[in-house]
C-alpha cells in the first residue's frame, strides 16, 4: 500500500496512525493461526458452516491487523484491515481478492441473519489452506 492510499484511509477516518507494536502483531498472528485451524476441529456440516466461516474470516482479519500494527497503524473497519493483505508478495496473491466477498458475507451473517452454506465455508477454508502460511511468512518478513 503506497503513501497516497494510506493517506486516503487516514483522511477518511478508516485508519489512524499509531506506534509500531511488534508484540501485538505477534499475538495477532498466533490468534489468527488458532482461528484458521477451526476447520480441523469441527466437522463441516450445515450447522457448523457459519461458525467455521466466521472463525477463518477472523483469522484473515487478525493477519491484516497484525500487518497494520507492524507498520504503526490501526484500521477502523474491516475493509481497511483486509486491504493491506492485497500487498502480500506471495505466489497466490491474486486469490486474496476473494477476501472482499468474504467480508461482505461475514457482514451479512453478523448483521442480516444470513446463514453460510457448506460450499462457502469450504471456499474460505480452501483459501486459508492455500495462502495463510505464505501471508504469515510475508508479515513476519
Amino acid at each position: 500500500m503506497n503513501k497516497t492510499e494510506i493517506g486516503h484511509y487516514i483522511a477518511s477516518g478508516r485508519l489512524e496512525k499509531r506506534f509500531v507494536d511488534m508484540m501485538k502483531a505477534r499475538s495477532l498472528i498466533e490468534a489468527a493461526i488458532e482461528s484458521g485451524k477451526i476447520y480441523e476441529k469441527l466437522k463441516l456440516e450445515k450447522s457448523t458452516a457459519t461458525i467455521i466461516f466466521k472463525s477463518i474470516y477472523d483469522g484473515f482479519h487478525q493477519l491484516g491487523e497484525a500487518r497494520w500494527s507492524m507498520l504503526g497503524y490501526k484500521p477502523k473497519d474491516h475493509q481497511a484491515t483486509l486491504a493491506i493483505l492485497l500487498d502480500a508478495n506471495i505466489a497466490q496473491g491474486h486469490k486474496l481478492y476473494q477476501l472482499d466477498r468474504f467480508r461482505r458475507l461475514r457482514n451479512d451473517t453478523s448483521y442480516e441473519g444470513y446463514r453460510i452454506s457448506v460450499g462457502e465455508a469450504i471456499e474460505i477454508a480452501k483459501l486459508w489452506k492455500e495462502v495463510s502460511l505464505d501471508i504469515i511468512n510475508w508479515i513476519r518478513g
